[in-house]
């Protein structure tokens, strides 16, 4: 049939890859995600900025305005992270991106990983034109720097910015927002999961 798939083009879709999988949450999942959004590196970043929301109000609120979202998994099945696409504009077809991982796999390649396979899994399944991300001002510098040395293969840019928008620290940080466009994404010259794959962790 003309238009079809082959085999292979259909295999291609993989979230698994770089030593990790994603998979869906499920309600033995919650206590894990609870712990990594409520621990101290992360309690600052992730959805909550600061406040400790009861478990069940967690929960809850956990699948409010999300397209897709997964646990990050070793492939032993260990869970490390969390990823979510959210807030889904299919109209002017862009979605926003977040990711949170466990402090042990800070200095890895693991988290590069987990974005590149819920990147390529949405760019798969969905027509965007691109993703979006939001930055607290006070990591951007960190962050940046880090995609540039561990992370060139998630080229996000920086478009624009909300002023005023964290209190953290006794002062008012602005929400830096980047962007990932397809073209962008397609045209990049090498991925994490490659360069894991070649034992470059």
């Amino acid at each position: 049939m003309e238009g079809e798939l082959s085999m292979g083009e259909l295999q291609s879709v993989s979230l698994h890859g770089g030593g990790l999988r994603l998979t869906p949450i499920l309600p033995p999942d919650h206590a894990f995600l609870y712990e990594l959004a409520m621990s101290e590196e992360n309690l600052v970043l992730w959805r909550f900025r600061g406040t400790v929301p009861p478990p069940e109000l967690f929960v809850a609120q956990l699948y409010s305005d999300v397209l897709v979202q997964f646990v990050v998994r070793t492939d032993a099945g260990v869970p490390i992270g969390h990823v979510v696409a959210y807030a889904p504009n299919l109209q002017s077809r862009h979605v926003h991106l977040g990711a949170v991982m466990s402090q042990q796999t800070h200095g890895q390649l693991r988290g590069a990983i987990a974005m590149e396979l819920l990147i390529q899994y949405l760019f798969d399944f969905w027509d965007f034109n691109g993703i979006f991300a939001e930055v607290p001002e006070f990591t951007q510098d960190q962050m940046m720097k880090k995609q540039a040395e561990r992370n060139p293969f998630l080229p996000f840019e920086v478009t624009g910015r909300r002023p005023r928008f964290h209190y953290f620290k006794g002062r008012y940080w602005d929400d830096v927002i980047v962007y990932l466009s397809r073209e962008a994404w397609e045209s990049r010259s090498g991925s994490a999961i490659a360069q894991s794959n070649a034992g470059e962790r």
